[in-house]
């Protein structure tokens, strides 16, 4: 989307906020998860390709039927924890 400014059009930026954390660090943060035996299917949801974390949450919740409910409530909770986590750190820089 565009719209005026005194000096030209302005789009929308397709740059990412440097508040979004890399989806390496979300990642990271759901590998603990998977010493448990009900999250053996993450690993294989992990392997995708993500261009974000959006992307990454998105192919969990296609997934869901993969995982029980409290299973699908802690991951997503823990993806929910590394992004406030990692924009903390970087509030504070």
């Amino acid at each position: 989307m565009s719209y005026p400014r005194a000096h030209g059009m302005v789009g929308e930026s397709t740059d990412i906020s440097p508040f979004e954390p890399p989806v390496g660090v979300v990642l990271s943060s759901l590998a603990l998860l998977l010493t448990d035996p009900q999250f053996k299917y993450l690993e294989t949801v992990m392997m995708g390709d993500f261009e974000d974390v959006d992307d990454l949450r998105a192919e969990i919740l296609v997934s869901s039927n993969k995982f029980a409910s409290e299973a699908l409530n802690r991951i997503l909770n823990e993806i929910d924890r590394a992004v406030d986590d990692y924009r903390r750190g970087i509030a504070h820089i």
